[in-house]
C-alpha cells in the first residue's frame, strides 16, 4: 500500500510539473490588474487525511483582483454571508454583496446555478462558500458554519487551515506558507449531514486585507488542468504581501483573510438544492488516479 502510494503521489508530483505550464494567469479584470497571481500558489498535495507532498513546480493562482483601496463600504472583514452561507447570490462579498466585488469576477454566467429554494429564483447564484475567516498573518482560520436553523454544520469538523510566517515581522518582504487540510472521513461526515448532494467545489479564492487595501486570489481548478473534482485532497502552498506595499517598499502587515470556496452543480444535476453539495470538500482532485489507471490499461 506504501509503495502504491508513492507511486501515486509520484504521478500527482509528473502531472503538476507537466500542466503547470499550460495554466493562464491573468487578472479577472484588466482594470484591477494590480495584483500578482504568484502571491498564493499550491506547492503540496495529498489525498485527505494524508500529508500533501511536493508537487513540482508551483502553481500559482489563476486570477486575481486588486489591489482595491479600502472604503467604509468595501472592507472584506465586514461583508459575511448571513444566508446560511449557501452560495446564495449578493450573499457575501463573492457572491456579488452590495456589489463590492462583482459577482462576475470569477464565475461565468454559464457557470450560475439555481440554488435558492425561493420560488422563480433561476440560475442566479455564484455559489461561494466562505470556509471560514482570520484576523492576521499567521494562525488558525476561524471555521464557518453551513446551512440554515439552530445547528448549522460547521466546517471545522472536517478541515483545518493554518497560515504561518517565515519572515520578520518587521522585514521589508512578509511572507510564509499556508495549510489546508482534510478529515480523511470528510465524505462519510458530510453526508451524514446531509450535505451530500451535488458534486465539489471547483475555486479556492484566498480574500487579503492589509494596511488600506485588499485583493482576491483565485485557483480555478477547471482551468488549471489536471484535476480530478470528485476527489478530496488536501493542500498546501505559499503566500506574500508584495501586493501591499507603503511608500518605502516594505510589505504591509495582513489583517484580514477570508477562505472561499465555490460549489459547483455536477451533470445531470436538477432542481433547486437548498444546501451546498459537497461531495469533496473544493475537491481539488490533483489527479484523475482513475483515468491514469485507464490509460495505463489501454496500452
Amino acid at each position: 500500500m506504501r509503495k502504491q502510494m508513492c507511486m501515486a503521489m509520484g504521478a500527482v508530483a509528473v502531472a503538476f510539473f507537466a500542466n503547470a505550464a499550460t495554466a493562464v494567469a491573468k487578472p479577472a479584470d484588466p482594470a484591477q490588474a494590480k495584483c500578482s497571481t504568484d502571491s498564493y500558489t499550491i506547492t503540496k498535495a495529498a489525498a485527505a487525511g494524508q500529508t500533501p507532498q511536493s508537487i513540482g513546480t508551483p502553481i500559482n493562482a489563476t486570477g486575481c483582483y486588486g489591489t482595491v483601496k479600502l472604503e467604509p463600504t468595501n472592507n472584506p472583514a465586514s461583508i459575511h454571508p448571513d444566508g446560511g452561507n449557501l452560495g446564495y447570490l449578493n450573499d457575501g462579498l463573492l457572491n456579488g454583496e452590495n456589489g463590492v466585488l462583482p459577482w462576475s469576477t470569477f464565475v461565468t454566467p454559464d457557470r450560475l446555478q439555481d440554488l435558492n429554494p425561493a420560488p422563480g429564483t433561476g440560475n442566479v447564484d455564484p455559489g461561494w462558500i466562505q470556509l471560514g475567516t482570520m484576523s492576521a498573518s499567521a494562525g488558525t482560520l476561524n471555521t464557518s458554519g453551513i446551512g440554515t436553523g439552530a445547528n448549522p454544520f460547521n466546517l471545522n469538523n472536517v478541515l483545518t487551515f493554518t497560515q504561518a510566517t517565515t519572515s520578520a515581522s518587521n522585514s521589508a518582504s512578509i511572507y510564509g506558507t499556508w495549510s489546508l487540510s482534510l478529515d480523511a472521513d470528510i465524505v462519510s461526515k458530510l453526508h451524514d449531514a446531509g450535505l451530500f448532494q451535488r458534486n465539489n467545489f471547483d475555486q479556492l479564492a484566498f480574500v487579503v486585507k492589509a494596511s488600506n487595501s485588499w485583493a482576491v486570489y483565485d485557483f480555478d481548478f477547471t482551468t488549471i488542468g489536471g484535476f480530478d473534482l470528485t476527489q478530496p485532497y488536501s493542500l498546501s502552498g505559499t503566500w506574500n504581501l508584495d501586493d501591499f506595499q507603503n511608500k518605502d517598499g516594505n510589505d504591509q502587515e495582513l489583517s484580514f483573510l477570508g477562505v472561499w470556496a465555490r460549489d459547483p452543480v455536477g451533470p445531470g444535476a436538477t432542481g433547486n438544492v437548498p444546501e451546498p453539495g459537497m461531495l469533496a470538500l473544493f475537491g481539488a482532485g490533483l489527479l484523475s488516479l482513475g483515468a491514469l489507471r485507464r490509460r495505463r490499461q489501454a496500452k
